[in-house]
């Protein structure tokens, strides 16, 4: 009896377990790395901003990242890549509100592309309709966009992009790549104030018009009062400073000078320069009046953005002097940066902390303490945490599950360059399937091994690439031949 009354307990215990077994959710399916092919702009890799924001995709998402340069020549056939991936990208340095940026054919393979589409958009005021019409024509699932929540139906209206998802993000993050690992102090630095601004047309609005007149202000205000400033300040096209010299630059001055970026005018239907010229030509105080047609226009708008090159500064712990604004929320005034009145009429006050050098040093340190360190405008958590889980959560599915081999090369291979990877022009893709042989599938591992090595014994032994590359890619072609027989 003992016995029975043992196994029937046993049972029940058992029973209950069973059940809450299959109450427990099931386990996940096993975590498979997407494809992501990034179209980009090229030209537009010497601007560190740009190339920060392109190699921080291939730093440090979790994801695979391919890079391929798009221009308004390129061939129709690298689109037959595009079937191999999970996600494409287009990246901001490819601007689709000119359609002379990209081929006529891009928008048609793009919408033939069924998986997931993303577009970084930045400049967004620009063509407004031709951005409408690439997003609409193109398919795409998600834009990352600067605009915020209250003007997004203003400018990407939703009855003409009913299934647009939109995630807001910062023009740009904390630089990772800088080599200055340690700076001169502010006494130390040679220049009191720097400042590379730019002469931008009326059609940039009143932010546009800011940029020079910071500078020209500043200058003028200083030689007027005698201040003796040891200054670097120049809004020409010919004095812009980019890569390396830079940081160089912003390291050796105390202060940096500074306006919010963006642009509250929108040019919604492409004629907004044309309207502004007609007003400049017309009217006896043309420019006065051009700009009150401009204030009346930007009515409504508040898309004012912190810029990169303030993250720079206050990695290099450079001091920075500012326009009033709300740089993202991200900058506090007085805590962050000097604030400077639009009209200069606090500048004696500015003038006194600029000379400070302790307090520009307690300044700078407390903004590299309260934005640098934290890890909520770095890169790094731009890509793990916004850009990654956007991958995952809308990208359930891996479409291109299959074993793929993309022999790859360097757009340029020196050791200083930090542009991204592409897959060349005349590379060809190895896709496998379930009848693949296996000794196919191991080639095509031992032929992207070898394209790898000539690139690094390019780098570090002198040996020629292209040839090596080029003696490779003759291997690849006889080998496809026998392939074929």
């Amino acid at each position: 009896i003992s016995s029975q009354l043992t196994m029937v307990d046993y049972s029940n215990k058992f029973s209950k377990v069973i059940q809450r077994i299959l109450k427990l959710k099931k386990p996940n399916a096993p975590y498979i790395k997407k494809n992501i092919l990034m179209l980009y702009d090229l030209k537009s890799c010497h601007v560190s901003a740009i190339n920060d924001h392109l190699n921080a995709f291939k730093y440090f998402s979790e994801h695979r990242v391919d890079f391929l340069p798009i221009s308004n020549n390129t061939q129709k056939k690298a689109s037959q890549s595009f079937k191999l991936y999970d996600v494409i990208c287009i990246h901001y340095s490819l601007r689709i509100c000119f359609t002379q940026s990209y081929p006529k054919w891009l928008p048609k393979k793009l919408k033939e592309f069924k998986n997931l589409k993303i577009v970084f958009a930045q400049d967004e005021y620009d063509h407004v309709h031709q951005s409408i019409n690439f997003l609409s024509t193109s398919g795409i699932n998600i834009l990352f966009t600067c605009i915020p929540n209250e003007n997004l139906e203003q400018v990407y209206p939703k009855k003409k992009l009913p299934s647009l998802k939109f995630i807001r993000n910062l023009t740009g993050y904390i630089p990772y790549n800088t080599s200055f690992n340690e700076v001169p102090d502010i006494s130390e630095r040679t220049i009191d104030v720097c400042y590379r601004g730019r002469d931008l047309s009326l059609t940039y609005g009143t932010l546009g018009i800011e940029k020079k007149f910071i500078g020209e202000k500043f200058l003028t205000e200083i030689k007027n009062r005698n201040i003796n400033l040891i200054t670097d300040i120049s809004s020409s096209s010919a004095d812009r400073i980019y890569g390396y010299n830079w940081p160089v630059f912003l390291s050796s001055s105390k202060i940096m000078l500074g306006t919010e970026s963006g642009s509250n005018l929108f040019d919604f239907d492409g004629n907004l320069e044309e309207k502004i010229n007609k007003i400049l030509n017309s009217e006896p105080d043309g420019y006065n009046k051009a700009l009150e047609y401009i204030k009346e226009k930007e009515e409504g708008f508040n898309i004012n953005q912190i810029s990169p090159k303030f993250f720079e500064a206050i990695t290099l712990k450079t001091a920075m002097v500012l326009y009033e604004g709300t740089y993202s929320n991200i900058l506090k005034p007085d805590i962050h940066y000097i604030p400077l009145k639009k009209d200069f009429s606090n500048f004696a006050q500015v003038i006194q902390k600029i000379k400070n050098d302790n307090f520009l040093q307690n300044m700078v340190e407390r903004a590299y303490n309260d934005i640098i360190v934290p890890d909520k405008y770095h890169f790094k958590t731009f890509i793990t945490k916004l850009f990654d889980n956007t991958i995952n959560e809308n990208c359930l599915i891996q479409q291109n599950n299959s074993f793929s081999i993309i022999p790859t090369t360097l757009i340029n291979s020196t050791p200083s360059s930090s542009i991204p990877e592409y897959v060349p022009k005349e590379s060809t893709v190895i896709v496998s399937n379930k009848n693949t042989p296996l000794h196919i599938i191991l080639f095509g591992i031992f032929t992207n091994f070898l394209l790898k090595t000539s690139v690094f014994l390019e780098k570090h032994i002198g040996v020629e690439e292209k040839s090596t590359y080029k003696a490779l890619r003759a291997f690849y072609r006889k080998m496809k031949s026998i392939k074929s027989k």
